[in-house]
């Protein structure tokens, strides 16, 4: 009933449920991973984790068998970055990369320097700007506390 609305699987497949993937006798993949651990190595971690029970232990190996630092044949991304396996292209496009942003940095730098150093000069004219919109705004804005206080709360964020 539940997989009705899904598309028909050929050979009778269907879409188990998280649990059934994960812990059926047959087809689970936890069995499947236990499997491929040593049972010597299991037994050994049991005679040490002597205050763990044998599911955590097996739990604990299987977890550290699918973990990505586990995985030695080069075929799994460790972050967000890069290829899996680099090119000379690869190489060459990021030391032009590297170049690209150490010239870009030669004229950002100074900039902000220059922004860096009116930036007290700006937000003296901000906090006089505030002061001398402050009767104006709370008479357009019929003295209401929601006016009042979000003027209080805007000039709290200048001063600090």
């Amino acid at each position: 009933k539940r997989d009705d609305g899904m598309p028909q699987v050929t050979g009778g497949g269907g879409y188990p449920t998280c649990k059934q993937w994960w812990s059926d006798g047959t087809i689970g993949l936890r069995d499947r991973l236990k499997a491929q651990v040593d049972p010597s190595l299991l037994n050994q971690f049991l005679g040490w984790a002597k205050w763990l029970s044998q599911e955590e232990v097996t739990d604990s190996m299987i977890r550290q068998l699918v973990s990505p630092s586990s995985q030695v044949n080069g075929d799994v991304y460790t972050d967000y970055g890069g290829q899996i396996d680099g090119s000379v292209w690869n190489g060459l496009a990021r030391a032009g990369g590297t170049l690209g942003v150490a010239v870009g940095s030669l004229a950002f730098f100074p900039a902000m320097d220059m922004v860096r150093q009116a930036l007290p000069m700006v937000v003296a004219f901000l906090k006089m700007a505030m002061v001398i919109s402050i009767p104006l705004v709370l008479i357009i804005g019929a003295y209401q506390l929601k006016v009042a206080m979000t003027m209080s709360v805007t000039m709290f964020a200048l001063i600090f």
